[in-house]
């Protein structure tokens, strides 16, 4: 088995290099179980630091796992930043969470980066519900919402997670065009809304 050393990512692309914090799941490919491999695949150093270990995405009746403790998210992020690693981090990607310290958490991270690294970027998935039920509760979405949004360089909330962002209902053109505005003047540069539906009038 070939590992990559550190002189060899420091001296390739560190510009190129991304840390994923959010799920790992056995079966299926949702979290960093698709994330990390798609990065590859588009040539970025992409590493993974799992929120949690569930057997299968939260959609399914039955979720067998673990979540991943305060103390322990810190102790990984302070091995990385002993050896010199976090700071060659260029991007920052977050999706599921289930612990509204690690939300927190996290947006401190964004700002301890970004005060190191000018070019550095956050993209955020809130992952927080969809079809009108949520993933989350509704504490941990809050926090989502306050901790990571604004500090996003880019966001990629599906129709439900819009609204909840906005506080916005997005069933007309008219609301959509509301919705639009209270991201653009409160929270992001950029945004992607997926699974987007309105009612034309």
């Amino acid at each position: 088995m070939y590992f990559l050393g550190m002189s060899e990512w420091t001296s390739s692309s560190p510009a190129r290099s991304v840390l994923s914090v959010q799920s790992h799941v056995v079966c299926g490919y949702v979290g960093n179980r698709a994330a990390v491999p798609a990065l590859q695949m588009r040539g970025l150093h992409a590493d993974a630091l799992n929120t949690v270990v569930f057997s299968n995405h939260t959609g399914y009746r039955t979720i067998k796992g673990s979540i991943m403790e305060i103390a322990e998210f810190r102790e990984l992020l302070a091995g990385l930043e002993a050896n010199g690693l976090l700071s060659l981090y260029s991007s920052l990607l977050t999706g599921y969470n289930a612990r509204t310290e690690i939300v927190e958490e996290v947006g401190l991270l964004v700002d301890k980066l970004r005060a190191e690294n000018p070019s550095f970027k956050y993209v955020c998935d809130p992952v927080l519900g969809d079809a009108g039920e949520f993933y989350v509760p509704a504490e941990l979405a809050a926090a989502v919402r306050s901790a990571l949004v604004p500090r996003a360089d880019l966001v990629t909330p599906n129709q439900f997670e819009a609204e909840l962002i906005s506080g916005e209902p997005t069933m007309t053109e008219c609301s959509n065009n509301s919705l639009f505005s209270i991201i653009d003047e409160n929270y992001v540069y950029i945004y992607f809304i997926s699974r987007f539906l309105y009612i034309h009038k």
